[in-house]
């Protein structure tokens, strides 16, 4: 049984859900349009109506941007965060992380669009590279202390 807010949101057009979206995220239209490379009159098109939707790539990598289900932006079904979106907000909330990417070759929508098994695979040899040299870190420091 859906509760009357999702029922709310399962009703919306695609434009209504990508508006949400950005007020879910704290974004506007503006920074939407840049993160994608289109204009801001085509992301306002979309939102009110003129235009059906973006792009599906654009649909996606608009859903990564404002952290949201890609399937619910595309499609209206589910909820707009996702299990893995609400885990990782969690964890950054829990560790202080203010969402700031530190990676300059390597972007958040090309990680968040891998399969899980992908990113877990990552996400275990990237600690395992941070605690390497946090090792020789910290022996740097007993050698000179």
């Amino acid at each position: 049984m859906l509760t009357a807010y999702e029922s709310m949101l399962s009703s919306m057009t695609y434009g209504e859900r990508l508006d949400q979206a950005l007020k879910l995220a704290g974004k506007d239209a503006k920074s939407l349009a840049t993160e994608l490379g289109v204009s801001v009159q085509a992301v306002y098109q979309v939102i009110s109506g003129k235009t059906k939707a973006l792009t599906a790539e654009n649909s996606a990598f608009a859903a990564v941007y404002l952290g949201v289900s890609s399937v619910w932006l595309a499609t209206g079904k589910g909820a707009p965060h996702t299990d893995r979106h609400l885990q990782a907000e969690s964890a950054n909330q829990a560790t202080g992380n203010s969402g700031n990417w530190p990676f300059r070759r390597v972007n958040h929508q090309r990680i968040s669009a891998l399969p899980e098994e992908a990113i877990e695979f990552i996400d275990e040899n990237l600690d395992a590279l941070v605690q390497q040299w946090e090792r020789k870190v910290l022996d740097k420091k007993r050698s000179i202390g």
